[in-house]
């Protein structure tokens, strides 16, 4: 009789050349995550404010605070695109080649697939940033979903609510 069980399903060995870099990914830590986004915070902050002080000067609306109605949700839609505009302006190339902003950058961490690979641009500011920006103006649940993205970093494999959507994690670089 023979020791092959026909239910086993098909193995293979790999050179180490065929294996992916995703077993070598090591998670940034969470404190190094809190690090990069304040600092990307600020950095497009000061440009986004300077560009929608600029947008509703030329456009004559009252600047601060905005008022209830319409002109409160214009604010916000536009100070949202402007603020997108600015961070892709700021971080796109970097974005595209090695998956940074330049507060990830200057943290040495980097946004990469399961494998390691840089995600694609749509997966960096579509689905992080975009999608969660628009997610978080929804009256009555954006502040829901921004808390559970935010609270999500706890768990074990460190990743926020728009990583699991993006199909993205962040390591070391």
């Amino acid at each position: 009789m023979s020791n092959i069980n026909p239910y086993q399903p098909p193995s293979s060995e790999l050179s180490a050349s065929e294996t992916t870099s995703g077993s070598e990914l090591e998670l940034a830590d969470r404190g190094t995550r809190l690090g990069a986004i304040l600092l990307d915070s600020v950095i497009t902050a000061i440009p986004a404010l300077l560009l929608i002080f600029l947008f509703y000067s030329a456009f004559g609306f009252k600047f601060w605070p905005p008022t209830p109605g319409s002109q409160s949700f214009l604010f916000t839609l536009a100070a949202s695109v402007i603020g997108i505009l600015v961070h892709l302006a700021i971080n796109g190339v970097l974005l595209y080649r090695y998956g940074q902003t330049v507060g990830k950058r200057i943290c040495n961490i980097r946004i990469a697939k399961p494998n390691g690979d840089v995600p694609s641009l749509i997966d960096t500011v579509v689905k992080r940033r975009l999608l969660f920006t628009l997610l978080q103006r929804v009256p009555g649940v954006g502040l829901l979903i921004g808390l559970v993205d935010i609270l999500m970093i706890f768990r074990e494999d460190h990743r926020c609510l728009h990583d699991h959507v993006a199909g993205t994690i962040v390591v070391k670089s």
